[in-house]
């Protein structure tokens, strides 16, 4: 999965739960408008800022080896 691919399904995922900016950047810690660059491609996040979202949407990161 490319780092496209995971900030579409977090946008995807923040509306699917009904949330806004502000109410995604409460439960991730993080202000509402770094949540809104990231997730409309302003700004390109670290590994943290990513966990961090995915954690605060309800999802989770799984890691494999390849096929």
């Amino acid at each position: 999965m490319t780092a496209n691919q995971i900030i579409n399904r977090l946008g995807t995922r923040r509306r699917e739960l009904g949330l806004t900016y502000e109410q995604v950047g409460e439960r991730a810690g993080m202000h509402l408008q770094h949540v809104w660059a990231v997730l409309n491609r302003k700004h390109e996040p670290g590994l943290a800022t990513l966990l961090r979202l995915v954690e605060a949407l309800e999802l989770r990161v799984e890691i494999g080896d390849r096929p």
